[in-house]
């Protein structure tokens, strides 16, 4: 009882604070009432903003309940059918391979053929894998892996396209991006992920309809949500989205970017690295916490009253994966905040840094068990003699006494690896909403779903090498690889906050010391506004004759103002920055044309100023250039 007592004290230290959090930020996720920071970006944004930003919350909650209705279900299913291991993982594989390969092409499409579209596709191909799950052959059943891997990248790449087009297309204040998008992440990656959850848990033990029934329903939620999509939604494209550009020339144009930008191949590097950590997390995390192979509930447990029959305690994985959902919807919460009063590079390089810190701790943990634990050994079912002398003694005569199987008994290091697992999932609420916002930021509009899934091709290749080779490693040499991952994240994010505190926009002109644009791709901008409380007091701004001026408490300095030292260096960084664009303006003409051979347009995400400074960025890493 007391055991069961920590996870629910853990679930509520968790779910209170999203609560407050929430409620304190003001606008709750629909904008209704409130008084905080979100609250007012969203009254700022008017009737028509609170209208296209509850439809988009509306279709994005069902697309990820579509998603997470399944995710607990996969791999039971599989092993409902009778299924090995070694074909499970085969399946797993099939689907994430599917997803670097044919997924990284259908978000090419999306900017070429239209988001909207490209929104219908992803749920008629993730309701066609749902349907593949009532046969038990093992080909449709890697038919649906393929078909969901497909799904997965339009999920995470198309619904976001659309939503920032359609944002800027409307006129609307960037800053409401984040308040979108903090809405958004906690919506469908938290409540959703929890409701999800509860009534996929109802429809299978509750009701006893069995391991598909939440496939079912999740077709029903998807189909409700492509309604709304065919109904209401505008369609918008990528700036190749005209036809006349093939889809090997819009990866031209698309790898061109990445190539040119040091900014947008930075954020490429993140989000493989996070993206890594957080699935190794999500696959490892329950080996992790085993009580029978890792976590001892009391050492000394006779081995062989465990061999006589003894089941060992199992542990509560929906209570779990609720704990780490409040603890996401934390993060979240907590983002809104965070993003108005700090730089956003400031906010992932805290983010990275941390979740290198707290995975630190199981690797620590497993590197002592090195020799016993293996992923391989809680996947596979199988029992070392050390892990059978560690079974707890209470669980072992619960099971030979017929007695029903407690719960997983944790040791303080379980505890204490739980509690890290938390901070991370706070860590990755906080990821998605600052990424999305930094992705709005740098990459641009008319080829955002192309780039955002060539982004996803390294983390799909090592998710599939991690499956095909998860018994060569143990837990503690993964884990640490992850915090590896992580701090090299923290150093790119780190070189990106360097090259963006004095840099250029994506339209060439400079960008403010706070790292917010002067000006978005659509709409008026007021630049003074979106510092917010506690962002750097003087922001350079270029004027009309193409001098520089500084904005001191939002107010522009005039000429006969006296500027503080740290000021006159900014003006004379911006200057140099202006004699550097004037002296590289002649270099423009062959790099345009080589551009237009290649028929590659040159949007408001790759202007020739951009392309002229950021030229080959990639060669300094090999002295040349």
């Amino acid at each position: 009882m007391a055991i069961a007592a920590f996870y629910w004290i853990a679930f509520a230290a968790f779910a209170v604070p999203a609560a407050v959090l929430e409620l304190d930020n003001g606008s709750g996720l629909f904008g209704v009432g409130g008084k905080g920071a979100a609250a007012r970006a969203a009254h700022g944004g008017g009737p028509e903003y609170a209208r296209f930003r509850n439809n988009y919350l509306a279709v994005f909650a069902l697309a990820m309940a579509g998603d997470w209705l399944q995710g607990p279900y996969v791999y039971h299913l599989y092993e409902y059918y009778g299924f090995s291991v070694r074909d499970i993982g085969r399946l797993f594989i099939m689907g994430f391979a599917s997803s670097a390969v044919v997924g990284t092409v259908a978000g090419a499409m999306a900017d070429k053929y239209g988001r909207k579209l490209a929104a219908l596709l992803y749920v008629a191909t993730y309701c066609l894998s749902c349907a593949t799950k009532h046969s038990s052959s093992y080909k449709m059943l890697l038919l649906g892996r393929l078909l969901g891997g497909v799904s997965t990248s339009l999920l995470f790449s198309v619904f976001e396209s659309w939503a920032v087009a359609a944002h800027a297309a409307h006129g609307f204040e960037e800053t409401l991006l984040a308040d979108l998008f903090t809405k958004a992440v906690m919506l469908g990656n938290g409540i959703m992920a929890i409701a999800s959850g509860l009534v996929g848990s109802w429809l299978v033990q509750g009701l006893g309809l069995g391991p598909v029934a939440p496939f079912d329903a999740a077709i029903a939620v998807l189909l409700v949500g492509g309604a709304i999509v065919a109904a209401t939604w505008e369609e918008n494209r990528g700036g190749s989205g005209d036809g006349t550009t093939s889809l090997v020339r819009q990866f031209q144009a698309a790898a061109m970017t990445i190539a040119r930008d040091e900014r947008v191949a930075l954020l490429g590097v993140m989000q493989a690295l996070f993206e890594a950590s957080m699935y190794t997390f999500v696959f490892l995390w329950t080996p992790a916490l085993n009580p029978h192979t890792y976590v001892p509930a009391t050492p000394g447990a006779p081995a062989a009253a465990a061999s006589a029959g003894a089941a060992e305690p199992h542990l509560p994985h929906g209570l779990v994966f609720a704990i780490f959902m409040t603890a996401s919807m934390v993060g979240t919460a907590l983002a809104g905040r965070l993003m108005a009063t700090l730089r956003l590079e400031a906010v992932l390089q805290g983010v990275f840094w941390a979740g290198a810190a707290l995975l630190a701790v199981p690797a620590a943990y497993h590197t002592q068990l090195a020799d016993h634990a293996r992923a391989s050994d809680a996947l596979l079912g199988e029992s070392s003699a050390f892990e059978l002398e560690q079974a707890g003694a209470a669980a072992a005569a619960a099971a030979v006494a017929g007695l029903p199987t407690p719960a997983a008994q944790l040791d303080m290091g379980g505890r204490v690896q739980l509690l890290a697992f938390c901070g991370f999932e706070v860590l990755i609420g906080l990821f998605w909403p600052s990424m999305m916002a930094l992705r709005a930021r740098y990459v641009p509009e008319e080829q955002r779903s192309t780039i955002i899934n060539i982004f996803r091709i390294p983390l799909n290749t090592f998710v599939c090498i991690i499956l095909w080779k998860v018994s060569d490693f143990p837990l503690g040499v993964v884990f640490a690889l992850c915090c590896c991952f992580l701090a090299a994240a923290a150093l790119a994010q780190a070189r990106l906050a360097a090259i963006t505190a004095v840099g250029l926009d994506r339209d060439g002109s400079p960008l403010p010391l706070n790292g917010l644009e002067t000006k978005p791709s659509g709409g008026a901008y007021d630049g003074a506004a979106a510092l917010g409380k506690g962002a750097a007091k003087a922001v350079a701004l270029t004027s009309k004759n193409g001098s520089s001026s500084v904005l001191r408490s939002g107010r522009a300095v005039e000429a006969g103002d006296t500027l503080s030292a740290p000021q006159q260096q900014q003006q004379q960084q911006l200057q140099q920055q202006q004699q550097q664009q004037q002296q590289q303006q002649h270099r423009r003409q062959p790099q345009q044309q080589q551009m237009q051979q290649l028929g590659i347009s040159i949007g408001a995400g790759a202007r020739p100023q951009q392309a002229s400074q950021q030229q080959h960025w990639w060669r300094g890493l090999f002295g040349s250039g």
